[in-house]
């Protein structure tokens, strides 16, 4: 899937915008290749409790992060990004 058909189903039923789109790669990057002693329900946590602090907080929340992070995550894994 492209990324940029991602962007835009994340933008249409999420109001995901790119800046947290691409915030949330280079998260989910940070967290793979730094904290490989963590798990990856505490690398997912240390993700979403950084958009939360970088963004509102109360337009991220519950299934709108996850799935945001789960698609960043699945992306950056499908592109070689991480492993």
């Amino acid at each position: 899937m492209s990324e940029w058909l991602i962007r835009r189903v994340l933008a249409m039923l999420a109001g995901i915008t790119l800046v947290q789109w691409e915030t949330a790669l280079e998260l989910v990057q940070q967290a793979a290749r730094g904290l490989t002693d963590k798990t990856g329900a505490e690398r997912k946590q240390y993700v979403i409790d950084a958009l939360k602090s970088a963004f509102d907080a109360t337009k991220l929340k519950g299934w709108t992060l996850d799935v945001l992070v789960g698609l960043a995550y699945g992306f950056a894994q499908k592109k070689g990004w991480i492993k």
